[in-house]
């Protein structure tokens, strides 16, 4: 791997004064969208604005001016001896122009946090959080081909520890082959899934194609949830609101689901946690379930806790001689609600272990902190955006 910026200079014999401003003049139109840009070997095209992360939200003028303050580079990116433009607004873009048929082409595209190194290479910094871990990686691109340098910083007593790992295909501590299969997922390939949901999950993913423009608005991340020393992928499909994660393993050539995805019940949900924890959510009327699950070395889920809380009536026996009991309301002749706060043990093996036991709502506010301390930090996710749409994805079951 070569890491050293390598240039390649433009052929002058190709590219004259009158070829020089003819090119500028159709590469400042397609940034100001002015013209549209064409996208290679699919058809249709698109403005500027339309492949800029988060631009839909910009006024006309905040978004010139974002143009007008982004990192460009003007040399030739693909060593065909004429320039390309390429231009950082909210993540790199490489526009390529073609004289003969007067149109610029989307030659290139990465999201944010990528910037060009040199000819046909980009690099990009992004940090991961675990317990008790600060994971510092580059990723680097090489006409094409993905490695990633990868520093992990883990805390000993005496200080900390620094561990450098290198991998192709920008996924460290997985096997290519493993890496390759959730690659081809993030690109748009879903048959890869051995599941019925599969489809469903297609559906999604072209959903999120036409919302983006082409782009893809998922986000994703890994973790070993299982302890196997193999990290398992994690997709949100959206940002906001539950039933938004995915999660899979690799198992044998195949990618299998594991934890609640999408589900059309609207009383419950599953969320990965940042200690490696599952977080299943219940709630019917006044009852809400929380149970904590972790993944066995099948990513089979097993309890190790749970927490419930609901409102209890009280009768006139339990009550004080003003007929209303403390900490409830009353309801009727003779009743109140109070609210219950209980927590239940497991066994390893996921049995239960002993009965339930009261809690206090002090007790109850501090077990809502700890499963609030314990979302996955905004920063883990990244972008799905960086995956090119594979051009030959299936056709979603049942309407392609």
């Amino acid at each position: 791997m070569d890491f050293t910026i390598q240039e390649s200079p433009v052929d002058m014999a190709r590219y004259d004064k009158q070829t020089d401003q003819r090119y500028k003049e159709a590469f400042l139109k397609a940034v100001t969208n002015q013209i549209p840009i064409h996208f290679p070997n699919q058809g249709g095209t698109s403005f500027y604005k339309d492949l800029v992360f988060g631009a839909e939200e910009m006024e006309d003028g905040e978004f010139q001016d974002a143009v007008r303050q982004s990192d460009y580079f003007y040399q030739d990116f693909d060593g065909d001896g004429l320039p390309e433009l390429t231009v950082n607004t909210r993540g790199t873009c490489v526009l390529k122009y073609y004289p003969r048929e007067d149109k610029v082409e989307l030659y290139h595209q990465k999201g944010e946090g990528w910037n060009l190194l040199g000819k046909g290479q980009m690099v990009a910094e992004f940090t991961e959080y675990t317990e008790g871990t600060t994971e510092l990686f580059y990723c680097y691109e090489d006409s094409g081909r993905e490695f990633c340098l990868r520093d992990v910083l883990t805390r000993l007593w005496d200080g900390w520890e620094s561990i450098y790992r290198i991998s192709l295909d920008g996924c460290p501590e997985m096997e290519v082959e493993e890496w390759e299969a959730y690659k081809a997922m993030l690109e748009g390939d879903f048959s890869l899934v051995e599941d019925d949901r599969w489809g469903s999950l297609q559906s999604n993913y072209e959903d999120s194609l036409e919302e983006g423009d082409g782009r893809c608005g998922w986000s994703y991340f890994l973790m070993d949830f299982n302890q196997d020393r193999v990290k398992e992928l994690v997709v949100r499909l959206y940002r906001e609101g539950v039933n938004n994660t995915a999660s899979f393993y690799y198992d044998k050539g195949k990618i299998k689901m594991w934890g609640t995805y999408h589900s059309a019940d609207s009383h419950g949900y599953a969320l990965p946690l940042a200690n490696g924890r599952m977080l299943s959510v219940y709630w019917y009327q006044d009852t809400k379930v929380w149970w904590i699950k972790r993944l066995d070395s099948q990513c089979r889920e097993i309890k190790e806790g749970s927490y419930s809380t609901g409102e209890i009536r009280e009768t006139s026996d339990s009550m004080d001689e003003s007929g209303e009991s403390p900490d409830s309301k009353k309801t009727g002749a003779g009743e109140a609600k109070k609210n219950d706060y209980q927590f239940l043990d497991y066994y390893h093996d996921g049995t239960r272990c002993g009965d339930l036991i009261n809690l206090s709502e002090e007790e109850w506010g501090k077990v809502e902190e700890w499963i609030e301390s314990l979302q996955i930090p905004e920063e883990v996710w990244k972008p799905c955006s960086v995956f090119t749409p594979k051009r030959d994805r299936p056709d979603v079951p049942g309407v392609g």
